[in-house]
């Protein structure tokens, strides 16, 4: 891609980025809709094949997530959160929110000593279903971030069958957004009123 169309690329997101978290924190209804997310996601037959699940932990006016921990934990699930080091999401096996402190840019993420904890280290290789944030997903699959790559340099370690749901509102949705190579669509995004597929062979856009 030409320098100069990643630049545009670029400002678009930056753009996109102001307008969407504004769109988001004045959705008045985000605790019933992530309620209606979160029942929405445990009848998913995804979910019920799933042996391990990594979800974020939400902060701020992102789909809440924190509730769907014990939830998953009582169906059997192995439950991992991601937390950042040098620029990189590295896998913890969670078994309470209680045990996280804030961390990277106040994201919830275990304390030091349980990160050096090698029984609590995992590997993407092990993850059947990731749950993904969002600032906003377009009718391809295409997520817009908080522009810092994070998941984008984490998803393409993970297995070809490990489902991809974004989790979302439905304001968050969009027709089309700007992507570049480096951008990973996902496999399907959760709203509190629909599900969206999207053929994996498809790129987007």
């Amino acid at each position: 891609m030409p320098q100069d169309d990643d630049d545009a690329i670029r400002v678009l997101k930056q753009d996109l980025r102001r307008e969407m978290r504004e769109r988001r924190r004045l959705f008045a209804a985000r605790d019933t809709a992530s309620s209606l997310i979160g029942n929405g996601l445990l009848q998913l037959p995804e979910l019920a094949r799933a042996r391990t699940v990594m979800t974020y932990v939400s902060v701020g006016t992102e789909v809440a997530t924190r509730d769907l921990v014990p939830r998953l934990a009582a169906l059997g699930k192995t439950i991992f959160i991601p937390y950042c080091r040098d620029m990189h999401l590295q896998l913890f096996r969670l078994r309470s929110v209680e045990e996280l402190v804030p961390g990277t840019l106040g994201i919830p993420e275990p304390p030091p000593e349980l990160q050096a904890d090698s029984e609590r280290q995992g590997r993407p290789e092990e993850i059947d279903l990731v749950l993904i944030p969002g600032l906003a997903f377009d009718r391809h699959g295409n997520r817009l971030g908080q522009g810092k790559g994070y998941y984008d340099r984490f998803l393409p370690l993970l297995p070809p069958t490990a489902f991809k749901l974004g989790l979302a509102f439905e304001c968050q949705i969009v027709e089309d957004l700007p992507r570049t190579p480096r951008d990973v669509p996902v496999d399907a995004v959760l709203t509190e009123t629909m599900l969206y597929r999207f053929s994996r062979d498809r790129q987007g856009g």
